[in-house]
């Protein structure tokens, strides 16, 4: 199967020469790639290596890692995109800019091209290096358990759910025990315990916000993410600077370095431990904190549609046009309107005062685009 980059991921035949190709075109794009894998796919690797090699770009390399690992390299290593591995039947490798970002359409345009052309490198006068960077994992393990103060009341583990993070280790005390629920690629995560219940990854969020937000700062966030932290802020007098999945011209750039800066929504560990020290510093529970949070209620819907009304709905005159999707206005409520990958639908996110309102709006909004009524 020839490769091919589909939403930040290169999917391919699993095969060293298939990798060569996949290396050679991610080079065009950068002269500085962190690449590290989550299983045995040593030899991939080392293919992958030689094709960045090959076409004079620098590869630094982590071996096997966590993927928030490898994007935590690419910021101290000055990486401006990053590679990962997954061993599965075909190969998959995740394509993010420094720091985690979902890539841009430059980006995308650049390594697509040169994975249709499938051209072999080159001969240079002056190969790329390959960097043994192992020690920065020994570098983020230590950042991420320092987050946490030395008497901390919890006792934290790392759901067994999932691979990630069970390198790091933090002490056990007598106190709550608070189980961090992480993503499959451990970008996302959310808390668990007997006392305080399940705290959902969007009201983490909410509480590094509010700690920001109170010192007089500005936060950036994904595009989707609940515009009730935009409300939230302007009660402090800040801003909520956004960021796209598939951005063009550099619009969000703004956005891009702060998320960077702030990492709490690129790093699914980061973010549960800073909210968990937030809460430890403000002498609350976790449950005394998320009442702290303004409410929010969400749903999602995916509707199929032909192309030519995809294209219509998402230009009507009423929606606010964005590199994230169509956004209208409906009250109190916010809808999101975004072309599926496929081409074959749209996917609808209401944002409202309630789940029921949430719901609601959402049937008929469904409705009247299946009756050709919106």
């Amino acid at each position: 199967m020839k490769a091919i980059l589909q939403e930040n991921k290169i999917i391919g035949t699993y095969s060293p020469d298939e990798a060569v190709f996949i290396g050679s075109a991610a080079a065009k794009y950068s002269k500085r790639i962190a690449i590290g894998r989550n299983g045995d796919s040593r030899a991939a690797e080392m293919a992958l290596s030689a094709g960045i090699i090959a076409s004079g770009s620098d590869v630094i390399s982590l071996g096997k890692c966590l993927e928030t690992e490898l994007f935590f390299t690419s910021r101290l290593a000055s990486c401006d995109l990053c590679l990962y591995i997954k061993e599965e039947p075909l190969m998959k490798i995740e394509v993010r800019t420094k720091g985690g970002l979902p890539i841009d359409r430059q980006c995308m345009e650049i390594i697509s091209s040169a994975l249709h052309e499938r051209k072999v490198p080159e001969l240079l006068s002056s190969e790329g290096t390959v960097t043994d960077s192992r020690g920065f994992k020994d570098v983020y393990r230590r950042h991420i358990e320092g987050l946490l103060p030395s008497k901390c009341p919890y006792s934290i583990y790392i759901s067994k759910s999932g691979k990630n993070g069970q390198k790091i280790h933090f002490p056990k005390t007598e106190g709550e025990e608070l189980i961090i629920q992480l993503s499959a690629d451990g970008t996302k995560a959310s808390l668990y315990s007997d006392k305080s219940g399940f705290i959902s990854y969007e009201t983490l969020i909410f509480i590094c916000c509010l700690d920001i937000l109170e010192n007089g700062k500005d936060v950036a966030l994904p595009f989707e993410f609940p515009f009730a932290a935009d409300n939230l802020a302007s009660k402090y007098g800040c801003r909520v600077y956004r960021y796209y999945s598939s951005p063009q011209d550099g619009c969000d750039e703004a956005a891009r370095k702060l998320a960077r800066e702030q990492n709490f929504t690129l790093d699914g560990l980061y973010l549960a431990l800073k909210s968990i020290k937030i809460a430890i510093d403000k002498e609350l529970d976790l449950k005394g904190i998320t009442k702290l949070i303004p409410e929010f209620y969400t749903a999602k819907k995916f509707v199929e549609l032909e192309k030519d009304r995809i294209d219509k709905i998402l230009n009507h005159w009423e929606g606010n046009i964005t590199p994230g999707g169509t956004t209208f206005s409906k009250r109190e409520s916010r809808v999101i309107m975004q072309p599926s990958s496929s081409g074959k639908g749209l996917w609808l996110q209401i944002e409202s005062r309630s789940m029921e309102a949430a719901e609601e709006l959402c049937g008929k909004i469904e409705e009247k685009l299946k009756k050709n009524n919106f």
